[in-house]
């Protein structure tokens, strides 16, 4: 199984290289991002990017706050349709998966899930739609199926 980082770490490390008050042309912004030792896989498609807004639309110059608006959308878009994700199976949150797809899904449900019976129903629904061909739920413990999100209760 393969830990997959969340979003916002990877994000984190990313922009620790841009400062706050820089503004970066694409070239510096690439070279800013070759300093990274370790780099997320979608740090390429941010750089093309932003030569590509260069190009197309003659924009030279990236601020701290523009830069970190096109890593969130490039991030969002590489976690959702990349196709080249790590070889392995992922290993996700219920969080972590949210807006995303998989063939196959395996739901762990342990006791004491915090939370209004609402919010279990909830995350039991985006955990289970993440599911394209098949889904599979474990509750830990026999006792657990007669509780929310498990059991509707109109009251």
């Amino acid at each position: 199984m393969v830990l997959e980082p969340h979003a916002s770490d990877e994000i984190a490390a990313v922009m620790a290289v841009v400062g706050d008050g820089d503004v970066l042309t694409p070239p510096q912004v690439a070279e800013r991002f070759a300093q990274l030792e370790d780099p997320p896989r979608w740090v390429s498609q941010v750089t093309a990017a932003a030569f590509q807004s260069m190009s197309r639309q003659g924009k030279t110059l990236w601020t701290a706050p523009e830069l970190g608006a096109l890593v969130d959308r490039k991030v969002a878009s590489f976690r959702a349709h990349a196709s080249d994700r790590v070889r392995g199976i992922p290993l996700l949150g219920i969080h972590q998966a949210k807006n995303r797809q998989f063939d196959h899904v395996v739901i762990l449900w342990p006791h004491g899930v915090p939370g209004s019976d609402e919010l279990k129903a909830r995350l039991l629904y985006n955990g289970i739609t993440r599911a394209r061909k098949t889904c599979k739920v474990f509750v830990r413990g026999q006792n657990l199926l007669q509780q929310a999100p498990f059991v509707f209760n109109a009251a």
